[in-house]
């Protein structure tokens, strides 16, 4: 579909859009209905549950038949049969609503033999969007009543996504985005978009509503929102001057005596786990700064991630953004976590969601409108081509640029707070062997960073020194062999073994025990011996104590266990295990030590086998403790 954009501002037009499905034969639907009916009487017959089936809803995806419980029916009753209802009608899962709001039925939502597909130019040319009166309308999609839901997001004033993969949370993302640009010009709404995965946002790239071009460096991203955070400030200074409490006033103001008005900013990130896992602390203190204050400068937050797990949405991030869009997620657990109640499990995927905001007693399932990649590119081309005086940008650019990197330390200082030293740390645990040039490639950065990370490597005894004065300086973990073990230190050569190694890293764990030198070091010597070493032949030792945590290690001839912690990063540890008898279950090692740590979760094990590692047995010069 050609359209042909504009130089000047002007808004997107449905016809850049695909037009919406024709809808299905209603006679054939209902006749559909009518036979699932008669299966769940049947059902609740059989099992002994008086409730008649009253009436029904046929959603995009599901269809909700409500059911009228017999006087004294317990409504726990119904919901105890949801297997058996769901295995009789031959569908995956079936969802009980009880009751329904504002009825005294309960709902039992079954899937559709055929979905309905809702194209987002339907919700756009409905009444809802047409006609919203919301300052920033978004499309969230359409009810089980056929209704498209629209909601303000300056009221919400912060949303929350979650789902698995799979789901429709891009899509959805892709929806939100594409309601503020139907009804927005850059001139009233500007975007900051974070996008780590490199490819959901993207698209956008170069659209005139960006305040700066998509982040896709997790890195950078921590820096970009603390700089949204001085922005926010900079708005509340501005308004403090003209006496406005809220930027709707700041503007009204700005118009009446000639001044520059500000835009709406809205921040999409897609995805939090990655900036959460990247710089957790500035991530999480930037995001809920911006929670707690942006609403009344016009500022406001849309956060996604397909992990909602308690280490992402931490409950003081939960707190502060009460809105929340839940896709199929793999447990109740994560349903909760996101939606502090169970239903999201529920959910069949594409699209299918359950939104909460507060105001509603109950969340509502919705579908999400579909927008294909090609309708994306449409609009995002018909927007690149238009352009305008971008004083927003002139005046406030600067204000979302990462700040700058401190220009180096003093002569014999080791710099300890770079954000990606955990991550460099696992690279060289993980490869046997350190080098800038490696570190360059693996993080994508540059030369002095890397070597700033090699020198804080080995300052925390993970790596040793350069093997030779070299452009490209090397270090094998602790070792003169690039072939040694990774993380067995630089302790002399007993023998060379063919062994196995297995590397974990637990996040969430007891702080009491995870700083602890004396229970670190007696919970690896229990998973020495359980690798198999002689009694009496393993040596311990806290070898090395640095900003971030402490490094520990257990030594046998036979099995070695290695430790690196990071109190302040999640309360997380990286384990490192290596052995060479047969017959021990390094897994369960491992699940050990985790619940010695009392961590919550653990990390996919990674498993090398066949390799060479060095073991040795003496005193160390350079321990501390142990």
């Amino acid at each position: 579909m050609a359209v042909v954009p504009s130089t000047a501002l002007a808004l997107p037009t449905p016809e850049l859009l695909d037009p919406p499905e024709p809808k299905g034969h209603l006679r054939a639907l209902e006749e559909e209905a009518e036979k699932l009916k008669g299966a769940i009487a049947e059902t609740l017959k059989q099992f002994g549950v008086q409730a008649e089936v009253v009436g029904h809803a046929r959603g995009p995806s599901v269809t909700r038949y409500e059911l009228l419980p017999a006087p004294g029916e317990k409504i726990s009753r119904i919901q105890s049969l949801q297997n058996d209802l769901a295995r009789a009608l031959a569908v995956g899962a079936v969802r009980i609503e009880a009751p329904i709001p504002g009825k005294h039925t309960v709902g039992l939502e079954v899937p559709n033999p055929k979905r309905e597909l809702v194209r987002f130019s339907e919700a756009v040319l409905s009444p809802s969007f047409q006609n919203a009166k919301a300052l920033l309308p978004l499309v969230l999609g359409k009810s089980i009543e056929g209704e498209i839901w629209v909601r303000d997001l300056a009221k919400m004033p912060h949303l929350l996504i979650a789902g698995s993969t799979g789901s429709g949370k891009s899509v959805a993302i892709n929806v939100l985005i594409a309601s503020l640009l139907f009804k927005h010009l850059p001139t009233h709404l500007r975007l900051l978009l974070i996008d780590p995965k490199m490819v959901e946002l993207t698209p956008y790239e170069g659209i005139p509503h960006l305040v700066r071009p998509v982040v896709t460096s997790p890195e950078e991203a921590a820096g970009v929102l603390q700089g949204a955070v001085a922005h926010m400030e900079r708005r509340y200074r501005l308004m403090s001057q003209v006496g406005a409490r809220n930027l709707e006033q700041y503007n009204a103001k700005m118009e009446k005596e000639g001044g520059e008005t500000l835009p709406y900013l809205v921040i999409v990130v897609d995805e939090l786990a990655d900036l959460m896992m990247t710089a957790p602390k500035e991530v999480e203190a930037a995001i809920l700064r911006l929670a707690q204050m942006a609403r009344a400068t016009g500022m406001h937050l849309i956060l996604a991630t397909q992990r909602p797990s308690v280490d992402i949405l931490t409950s003081l991030i939960k707190v502060n953004i009460p809105a929340r869009l839940a896709f199929a997620v793999a447990s109740g657990f994560d349903s909760r976590t996101i939606l502090d109640t169970q239903g999201a499990e529920k959910l069949i995927g594409q699209g299918d969601a359950l939104f909460h905001q507060p105001g509603l007693t109950k969340p509502v399932r919705l579908q999400v409108p579909y927008l294909s990649e090609e309708e994306v590119a449409r609009l995002a081309g018909y927007l690149r081509g238009q352009s305008f005086e971008d004083r927003f940008a002139e005046a406030y650019g600067a204000d979302f640029e990462p700040p700058k990197a401190p220009e180096g330390t003093g002569p014999g200082e080791v710099d300890f707070s770079d954000p990606l030293l955990k991550k460099a740390a696992e690279i060289v645990v993980e490869e046997g062997y350190g080098s800038v040039s490696r570190l360059q490639r693996r993080l994508s950065i540059g030369h002095a960073r890397a070597g700033k990370l090699m020198d804080a490597l080995e300052a925390m005894g993970i790596v040793g020194p350069p093997r030779a004065p070299n452009p490209g300086r090397s270090s094998s973990p602790r070792s003169n062999s690039r072939t040694s073990s990774a993380s067995v230190l630089s302790w002399p050569l007993v023998e060379m073994v063919p062994g196995g190694r297995w590397v974990a890293e637990i996040y969430g764990c007891d702080l009491d025990v995870l700083e602890n030198p004396k229970m670190v070091e007696a919970a690896l010597l229990d998973a020495v011996m359980r690798l198999g070493a002689p009694k009496g032949s393993a040596q311990s030792v806290v070898y090395k104590f640095h900003p971030q945590g402490l490094s520990a290690a257990v030594v046998s001839p036979v099995a070695a266990v290695m430790i690196h912690t990071w109190p302040e990063d999640n309360a997380s540890a990286t384990l490192d295990l290596y052995f060479y008898r047969d017959g021990v279950d390094p897994e369960e090692v491992l699940k050990g030590l985790s619940r010695a740590f009392g961590a919550k979760e653990e990390s996919a094990f990674r498993y090398w086998r066949g390799t060479e590692h060095a073991i040795r047995r003496r005193g160390f010069t350079d321990h501390q403790g142990g």
